[in-house]
């Protein structure tokens, strides 16, 4: 499909199943790389942070899980952000890589065709993706049990309390916005969104398993995600690119970003 010139009108989106393409992912080969992805990805992080643990303070402690709890507080942190950066790197490598298998053209596979939104157009995408977040925000204000969102994000802002750590969080969360747009929206809902299930119904199971991955949030920050989540598959399936979906989503982690930093001068 050839760019849409600033302006012009774009495809609607596709809500009844859509046509196989060649360079489409089947449903099993979309869920196993996305398994591949991020289950290698915490196996990964988990062997390197047992390795550093090894290397500092002997081959006794590798196996220790709660060894890591033991290192100096800013060697810990800076650890984290490390490895964070290096995993991210290697899952982005990995998602090149299985892209163009089977002859598929990655471009298309990924759906990474640029779309010239123009300034109004992008700031359109993203107040929609910050007025779906205030407002999933809001529905889950009145609940009850809902964990102290301070509480949710302490191992975040102490990483925000140092400048250096800050910074390469920045890029860590930047990068993270990426691959899990590629994802979840490029490789998952497209693949979904080709069966019965439609637009609706393979945003829906995607945005759902986009919120378990963030379990480290309680369930109003779970249903905020899954809210995003939703928000980011239209605007994919509306535009047929990943690219707004992944300007909006590092918006949307950078502001959250800015607010930990200030929660953290305090």
């Amino acid at each position: 499909m050839n760019e849409q010139p600033s302006g012009t009108s774009v495809p609607s989106i596709p809500l009844s199943p859509r046509s196989a393409h060649p360079d489409d992912w089947t449903v099993p080969g979309a869920i196993g790389a996305a398994i591949f992805i991020f289950g290698g990805a915490q196996l990964l992080g988990l062997l390197l942070l047992q390795g550093y643990v090894a290397w500092a303070e002997g081959l006794g402690r590798a196996t220790d899980l709660g060894a890591p709890g033991s290192l100096p507080h800013f060697t810990r942190q800076s650890l984290v952000v490390v490895i964070q950066l290096v995993v991210t790197g290697l899952q982005l490598v990995a998602v090149w890589w299985l892209a163009g298998r089977n002859g598929r053209d990655r471009s298309a596979a990924l759906q990474l065709r640029w779309v010239p939104l123009g300034i109004g157009g992008w700031i359109a995408a993203i107040g929609l993706v910050l007025g779906v977040k205030i407002l999933a925000t809001m529905a889950t204000a009145g609940l009850g049990n809902v964990a102290n969102p301070r509480e949710e994000m302490a191992p975040f802002i102490e990483l925000a309390r140092d400048n250096w750590l800050w910074l390469g969080f920045i890029v860590a969360a930047i990068m993270a916005a990426l691959i899990e747009e590629l994802i979840f929206r490029g490789i998952l809902s497209r693949a979904l969104e080709g069966t019965r299930l439609g637009f609706w119904g393979g945003a829906g199971l995607t945005s759902a398993a986009f919120a378990l991955l963030h379990i480290q949030y309680g369930p109003a920050g779970q249903f905020v995600v899954f809210a995003l989540g939703m928000a980011f598959s239209w605007l994919r399936a509306r535009y047929q690119s990943v690219w707004p979906g992944v300007v909006t989503h590092a918006v949307n982690n950078a502001i959250a970003l800015v607010a930990l930093k200030a929660i953290a001068a305090q």
